[in-house]
């Protein structure tokens, strides 16, 4: 078997920036997937209490039919609204992380460590993943607020 070309130097360093080069982009794509998923928990936990918040308080506090109407139907927009934000966070998650997989070695080289490829990110990213789940979060607030906005018709007397 031939013995590989020594290298000079000048490669050696060449060779030594570029992995410190590529060490700072993997930060910094680390970093700004990181960045996304740290937004859409604020997103969800804090429209999540807003409307654990809201929802009794239109039930005891507001009175006038009319405007527990509009605030509900207020509500289901603003929960789509939620449901469009987890689902265009979640395309640049997807983004950032096949961006960090197509940095790490390949699948061909054995014994490499991958954190964003191969068969074990696979078997933990397979539906149903975490992002469903608050999808469905946000899907059951909006279903309650339709369905708050018109039950309350049904009961004359609360009016």
């Amino acid at each position: 078997m031939p013995e590989p070309p020594r290298l000079t130097e000048e490669q050696k360093e060449h060779q030594e920036e570029e992995e410190r080069r590529k060490g700072s982009w993997v930060t910094g794509v680390v970093a700004c997937r990181n960045n996304q998923i740290a937004l859409r928990w604020q997103i969800s936990a804090l429209l999540g209490a807003i409307n654990s918040a809201v929802i009794p308080f239109w039930a005891t506090q507001i009175h006038n039919p009319w405007v527990r109407f509009w605030t509900a139907i207020f509500a289901v927009f603003a929960n789509t609204l939620w449901l469009f934000l987890n689902k265009k966070s979640q395309l640049w998650i997807d983004f950032w992380n096949s961006a960090l997989a197509r940095m790490e070695p390949p699948e061909t080289e054995a014994g490499k460590f991958r954190v964003f490829s191969g068969l074990e990110w696979k078997e933990v990213s397979k539906f149903p993943a975490f992002h469903f789940y608050m999808n469905l979060i946000a899907s059951g607030f909006m279903v309650a607020w339709f369905f708050l906005a018109f039950v309350q018709f049904s009961f004359p007397e609360r009016r």
